[in-house]
């Protein structure tokens, strides 16, 4: 399998890259950082994963839609008319798209599930995520994927997201339901390297290889 990593150079792109090398196993890794290279590409590559910004990545769109192959996109901050786009490219090209491909934050979400269902409308809820200093998105994927999940459950629920960004925090992510009687119920993840998600893109790139057109997320590849 030959992965294009585009947005190479930045944090998550080189701790992907680095892990490819290190691994030694049938997996080969070029680094791609701009449009130009990205078109040159298609013959070298088997799939994609894209490391770089949601602008950047619409500024890739049409090469994206030349090159026909299948992609991961690893970035968030996409609004809402940039995710109607990426769905019209889906039906032409099999896209693996999620707001973090730890394979642990995907074990919490269920957990998150699991906790908005059985205390209901009894607790106040608030979501406290904590990133690195240069995370321009704001509140998380993340976050928004808890908050999302939750309101699914308790429809117009209010919920409270604060959002902190600190020196290189990876990523944390804490979920509080305080009730009316003085009790309160934590519950956190927390990243302490890019590596988690690095394996998780490499996993992803694997599987979004053998999948017909369509737009995927990591439910539909963890199960």
């Amino acid at each position: 399998m030959k992965i294009g990593i585009v947005g190479g150079k930045g944090k998550l792109g080189s701790m992907i890259y680095n892990t490819i090398k290190n691994r030694g196993d049938l997996v080969e890794a070029i680094i791609i950082e701009n449009t130009k290279e990205l078109l040159k590409s298609n013959d070298k590559i088997d799939v994609y994963i894209d490391c770089t910004t949601a602008e950047a990545f619409m500024q890739n769109y049409d090469a994206y839609k030349i090159n026909k192959k299948p992609i991961v996109i690893a970035t968030t901050g996409f609004s809402d008319i940039q995710l109607e786009s990426i769905f019209s490219l889906s039906k032409d090209i099999p896209i693996i798209k999620s707001v973090n491909f730890s394979i642990g934050v995907y074990k919490y979400l269920k957990i998150v599930n699991y906790a908005a269902n059985i205390l209901g409308d009894g607790f106040d809820i608030g979501i406290i995520e904590k990133h690195h200093k240069n995370k321009k998105d704001r509140p998380s994927g993340t976050a928004n994927e808890m908050a999302r999940i939750i309101n699914e459950i308790n429809p117009n629920k209010q919920i409270s997201i604060e959002s902190i960004r600190l020196f290189d925090i990876v990523g944390h992510h804490e979920l509080y339901f305080q009730g009316s009687d003085g009790e309160t119920i934590e519950l956190s993840h927390k990243i302490l390297n890019r590596e988690s998600f690095a394996t998780g893109a490499i996993s992803a790139a694997r599987w979004i290889l053998t999948k017909e057109n369509g737009l995927y997320s990591m439910f539909d590849m963890l199960g």
